[in-house]
């Protein structure tokens, strides 16, 4: 993990402490753009080979009261503002409470979000 000033690496202490871009930040300037902050202290990446035309996963996907059909961990789906750039929403993923807002809606395409759970900032991509 690097210092975005110095290019040198951070100290555990920093390491430990470091909380990342704020969400508006991690909104316009990653979720949007595809990009990874690469000093987070965890990522993850996974992918998944759906066997469905893809009319049939976009309506799944854009529809977040669904997702438990293919998340069985997810609960309690409350749009605020629809799916749409910018709309909000809140659910659970197991007891996990999280409250969300859609950084990219292109249909058929990619459906980009972003979303906080207690002290941790999350960017989800499908």
């Amino acid at each position: 993990m690097l210092d975005d000033a110095t290019h040198q690496p951070l100290s555990p202490w920093r390491r430990l402490l470091y909380k990342g871009p704020s969400l508006d930040v991690l909104d316009e300037d990653y979720a949007r753009r595809g990009r990874i902050d690469d000093v987070a202290p965890i990522s993850a990446r996974c992918e998944t080979v759906v066997d469905a035309p893809v009319e049939r996963v976009w309506d799944v996907l854009s529809h977040p009261e669904r997702w438990e059909q293919f998340a069985p961990g997810i609960a309690d789906v409350r749009l605020a503002d629809g799916v749409v750039e910018g709309g909000c929403f809140t659910w659970r993923n197991g007891r996990t409470k999280l409250t969300s807002r859609f950084a990219v809606v292109r249909p058929g395409h990619e459906l980009t979000w972003t979303g906080t759970a207690a002290a941790v900032w999350a960017t989800s991509r499908a």
